[in-house]
């Protein structure tokens, strides 16, 4: 059916874009996914799709560029159905973005498919377009690329020259044509056509001057440039391209990057060089680690290839039945899973290798004979030959999915799984089973299960997790390492320093939800979330613990030791309070176990409630029955208070009356966060537990209104609210006020029905809606109200009526549809 785009759209694509360039260039990357996609989920709800098409593409490139293979897949099926769906399939538009699909699927390793969306653009743009129109350029340029992918170089330079040839003629496209020339200088040096590659190179980097541009692609090009001046032993030249290459780097990226350091290497090396050493030994060592450099390739994208070239025929050919029952991959155990191989990598467990995951239905079918097939295919591929040992049997061929991930994590964690379960599974374990990638899966039983990993640690889990990692950190780099220092105790304080390093690792990856691999991969690991700026203060951290284990353990270095280790904990303890993970950190983190714990202990409790309540299980990361689960937690709390309150005429009615609380109060918390539930249910028990009764509290505090004269005799005797508080405190009642005079205004009949709104109505009996609410804000602490006031802020700025939500809570309680229906049977509801 085709879709029809809405009139007079609301949604403005230029402020978008606008704000999306802003957050860019402001390094807010990590708002730039939520940011798309809650517009893209607007624009689908208003049914705007003109707007969607764009935003789409978008989406398209981000997760492409961050990696995220399957999401950029996802996006790019979403865009082509759309703009089929508009009649859009003859339209430049639709090209283009085919175009970007087609990037999309070459950045994934799916060269096949790339190659087939590329050559869908060519006849669109044929027949709406010039043919030296910029958009073909911008064609050859990527499909280029896709040949270089290919190790088709010769292609590869014909696609280059042909846009070279567009772009030389139109005005304003300096950059373009000087990246062009480097993408050509580059792909003459794999042709070894050395000659007409510094030509290139040259006229590259002489444009990229010209214009003033020291981008990444200059960087690129200068070093290509002192390369090839290396190869003609001309090394000054090599030298003087090589630091300039590096001064680009270190402008943008800093000293601290693996491009950094090799350039610096390189220009070192040729120093030496120069300086007398044996150039004819030394170039011939130079040229074979050249030649191996060039022919590096990731173990991920080895695999993948070779998935592309034997893999894939075998079973569309062998088994053309199963194709769609057959997810293909590369996960598990191996450096090369985590995209932390090297040339050190493939002396065991390494080489051309995928898995294929089956059901066990399909296993016992064909499991054997796909097996079979596979081990037929070529265990040499692109000159890597597969290596295998005893250890790494388990790491290639055919698995029942199930079997593959209870076999890896050591358990079962897909059939409601309890809190021990999880704790009970290695990290290192969890983060084997998430990480690779799954070049096909059409049936996905295989990804769902792995998705399902990747949701993270339930909550009550992640809680137990950071409290384990923070008391470590503390207990060995805190607390045992000094005290073995003083005692001489130099191996215990070196290993207690070790540990601490580790618990700091692991903290840094709890935090940024994220499984943290092996003992051997946690810096590594570290590093690379670092430098995709996906981190919690990354940087700063990684050159800690970095500084830390290049201390050496002596007598006079405990100060410089403890001085590292104290700066570490403050990171973390920052990170604690401003995120509401714990109501105000103690540097000694340790100290902050206790509330974590506690929280922990809460989700746990909330999920066996959520279990006594519910029909049917409900998954343990489900935020709306956490947060219904807390509410009846705190509410049974504050009934238990409650009925400890202690009035002056004696017992009120409503302290026997659980069922009418129950609904005031779970009507009131379902409308909040789950931070907010959080913070208020241990500020709740943990002053329950020396003795303070908010409740009772709370009731004192409406005295200042209802009972004056009395609430004197008392009023030193509660905590003191400052002014600052207080003011914060009033702008909240003013606008939640407000809402209650706007629902009371619509809904005469039910506000009539509940308490009078202001102060000034207060009677000694009677409290109003007002008093009632300053009371209770008395009562937070400083970290409770800014959590409530940011909430109650948020409401207005969505034009959202709080008032009115809680009434709709109530309502549905009472069992009325809507607030019409309410309205109509009033009497019969309170």
């Amino acid at each position: 059916m085709q879709k029809h785009i809405k009139k007079g759209t609301a949604m403005d694509i230029r402020q978008i874009m606008e704000e999306l360039n802003q957050m860019f260039l402001s390094g807010k990357t990590q708002e730039i996914e939520a940011f798309l996609e809650e517009k893209c989920k607007e624009a689908g709800e208003r049914g705007e799709f003109d707007v969607l098409p764009v935003l789409y593409n978008e989406m398209i490139g981000l997760y492409r560029e961050t990696g995220q293979y399957d999401k950029s897949i996802g996006y790019c099926h979403d865009a082509i159905e759309l703009l089929e769906g508009l009649g859009y399939e003859d339209t430049v538009p639709f090209a283009t973005t085919l175009l970007n699909v087609a990037n999309a699927h070459r950045a994934a390793g799916l060269l096949e498919e790339s190659y087939l969306y590329y050559q869908r653009v060519f006849p669109i743009y044929s027949a709406k377009l010039e043919p030296d129109d910029v958009y073909f350029a911008s064609l050859y340029n990527n499909l280029s690329l896709l040949y270089q992918e290919k190790q088709e170089f010769d292609k590869a330079k014909e696609q280059l020259l042909k846009a070279l040839d567009i772009v030389k003629k139109k005005e304003n496209m300096a950059f373009e044509v000087a990246v062009t020339y480097a993408n050509l200088a580059n792909t003459c040096i794999a042709l070894d056509e050395n000659d007409i590659a510094i030509e290139y190179a040259n006229e590259a980097v002489r444009i990229f001057e010209e214009i003033n541009v020291d981008d990444a692609h200059y960087s690129a090009a200068v070093a290509a440039l002192g390369g090839l001046y290396y190869k003609k032993a001309e090394y000054e030249q090599a030298i003087e391209m090589f630091e300039k290459s590096r001064n680009c780097v270190e402008k943008y990226l800093g000293t601290e990057n693996t491009q950094y350091q090799r350039l610096t290497e390189n220009i070192e090396y040729i120093q030496e060089l120069m300086r007398g050493k044996d150039v004819s030994d030394i170039m011939n060592q130079t040229q074979e680690h050249d030649t191996d450099m060039e022919k590096w390739i990731s173990g991920i994208q080895l695999c993948r290839s070779y998935y592309e070239a034997y893999g894939k025929p075998m079973i569309e050919t062998q088994f053309p039945d199963y194709k769609d029952k057959i997810a293909v991959g590369l996960v598990g155990k191996g450096s090369d899973c985590f995209g932390f191989d090297d040339e050190y990598s493939r002396d065991h467990d390494y080489g051309p290798r995928f898995v294929m995951w089956v059901t066990a239905k399909t296993y016992e079918e064909i499991g054997e004979a796909l097996q079979q097939a596979y081990e037929k295919l070529p265990t040499s591929y692109q000159g890597v030959e597969r290596i295998e040992t005893f250890h790494g049997r388990d790491r290639a061929g055919v698995m029942a999915i199930e079997e593959f991930y209870k076999k890896l994590l050591g358990a079962d964690l897909f059939d409601n799984p309890s809190i021990q379960d999880w704790l009970e599974v290695e990290e290192y374990a969890l983060a084997a089973a998430t990480n690779g990638e799954v070049f096909t899966d059409a049936e996905g039983i295989f990804t769902s299960y792995r998705n399902k990993l990747k949701a993270y640690y339930p909550k009550a889990v992640w809680y137990r997790r950071l409290a384990q990692a923070a008391a470590l950190f503390s207990q060995n780099g805190q607390y045992n390492m000094p005290r073995m220092l003083k005692r001489g105790q130099f191996v215990a304080a070196e290993l207690a320093k070790a540990e601490c390093m580790k618990q700091a690792m692991k903290l840094q990856y709890l935090l940024n939800h994220q499984y943290a691999p092996h003992d051997k991969w946690l810096y590594k690991g570290l590093e690379l979330q670092a430098a995709k700026e996906q981190t919690v203060n990354g940087q700063q951290l990684c050159g800690l613990i970095e500084q830390l284990s290049g201390i050496a353990v002596l007598p006079d270095t405990a100060d410089y030791l403890m001085t590292v280790v104290e700066a570490i904990a403050q990171i973390f303890a920052e990170y604690l309070t401003t995120e509401n993970i714990v109501e105000a950190a103690n540097p000694y983190l340790d100290a902050n176990t206790q509330e974590m714990i506690f929280r922990s202990d809460a989700l746990i409790q909330a999920g066996d409630i959520m279990q006594m309540h519910a029909t049917q299980m409900l998954a343990p990361n489900d935020r709306t029955a956490i947060i219904e689960a807390l509410a009846l937690e705190i509410t049974k709390a504050e009934f238990e208070a409650f009925d400890k309150v202690q009035n002056e005429g004696g017992r009120a009615s409503c302290q026997n009356n659980w069922h009418t609380f129950k609904i005031m109060r779970m009507s009131q918390y379902k409308t909040w966060t789950e931070d907010m539930l959080m913070q208020y249910l241990y500020e709740f028990k943990t002053n329950l537990a020396i003795g303070r009764n908010m409740i009772e509290e709370k009731y004192a505090r409406m005295m200042e209104s209802t009972a004056p004269e009395k609430y004197a005799e008392f009023a030193d005797r509660l905590p003191e609210i400052s002014q600052e508080k207080r003011a914060i405190m009033e702008e909240i009642i003013r606008l939640q006020v407000s809402w209650m005079e706007e629902f009371a205004a619509k809904y005469p009949k039910l506000a009539d029905n509940a308490r009078f709104i202001h102060t000034s109505e207060d009677m000694p009996y009677d409290t109003s809606y007002e008093t009632y609410l300053r009371g209770e804000l008395g009562t937070y602490s400083d970290k409770m109200l800014a959590l409530y006031g940011r909430y109650v802020v948020a409401c207005a700025t969505a034009g959202e009526n709080l008032a009115q939500k809680i009434m709709g809570n109530t309502i549905e309680y009472y069992g009325y549809l809507n607030f019409e229906e309410a309205q109509e049977g009033y009497p019969e509801m309170l």
